[in-house]
This record gives structure tokens, sequence and C-alpha cells, in this order.
């Protein structure tokens, strides 16, 4: 995981109610939302043309997360 590109690097601890918390270290390059701000199309069309390509980068990113916490 250490290497994947799409894995967040950080460290996970544990909180005083014995919660993990991902530590993320910092990302280089824009934001989802700057990104997301210099779309320019229509919200329909960026519903049916660009959300199912950034969710499933989104989904990826969380999946493995999840894989470092379990």
């Amino acid at each position: 995981m250490r290497w994947h590109p799409n894995f967040m690097h950080g460290q996970s601890i544990r909180d005083t109610a014995g919660n993990i918390v991902r530590i993320i270290d910092f990302i280089a390059g824009p934001s989802l939302y700057t990104y997301l701000w210099q779309i320019k199309i229509p919200h329909t069309a960026y519903y049916h043309q660009e959300m199912a390509r950034v969710m499933k980068l989104f989904i990826k990113s969380v999946d493995l997360l999840l894989a470092d916490l379990l």
C-alpha cells in the first residue's frame, strides 16, 4: 500500500475514545474542489459524463484506506 498512487499516505492512531483517526500527509496537487470548480459544463452533463469517473477514484481511495485500517 505504501507506494500505491491512490493510497492516502499518513498514519493511523487511536484517539482518547479508542477511535481510529487517520492523519494524512500533505497531498500535492489541486484539491478535488478546485478540480470540480474548473469543469465548465452544465450540471446535467457533469452528472452524466464526469461524476461516475470521479466517484470511482474516490471509492478506490476509500477502499485503500479501509484496507490499511483493517
